[in-house]
């Protein structure tokens, strides 16, 4: 049974929520399952991410590093892969400022045989 933990401050009301529920028979299927999302939740948040921000520019937007899957061959082929599913396209609107994100520019290059884009995300303020 999922009980949507998405964020440590629902982490922290499960763990209050069974610390009240240890000990009661009828609960322990509930608290059982808890702990399962529990350690469900701390495992995804422990995997290693394939991109990382390399710059922070605030209010600006930032750059990001990103490690591209290691199907790709070419640089052709990385090229592509970014242009297709990573940047990030600004979607015209009658409002002025809408705070969207979008890519301004990308870096597609090979390190260590394997490829990596630096992508520029600004914000539409």
């Amino acid at each position: 049974m999922y009980y949507g933990i998405c964020n440590y401050n629902d982490a922290r009301e499960v763990i209050s929520y069974i610390k009240g529920m240890t000990g009661k028979v009828w609960a322990e299927d509930i608290v059982k399952d808890l702990k399962k999302e529990l350690r469900r939740f701390f495992r995804k948040k422990a995997q290693k991410s394939d991109r990382r921000i390399v710059k922070n520019n605030g209010i600006d937007g930032y750059i990001e590093l990103i490690e591209l899957p290691d199907r790709l061959r070419t640089l052709e082929e990385a090229k592509e892969y970014v242009e297709e599913y990573e940047v990030m396209e600004i979607v015209p609107s009658a409002y002025d400022c809408t705070g969207r994100p979008f890519t301004s520019w990308t870096k597609t290059f090979e390190r260590n045989n394997r490829f990596f884009a630096y992508r520029s995300v600004c914000f539409d303020v």
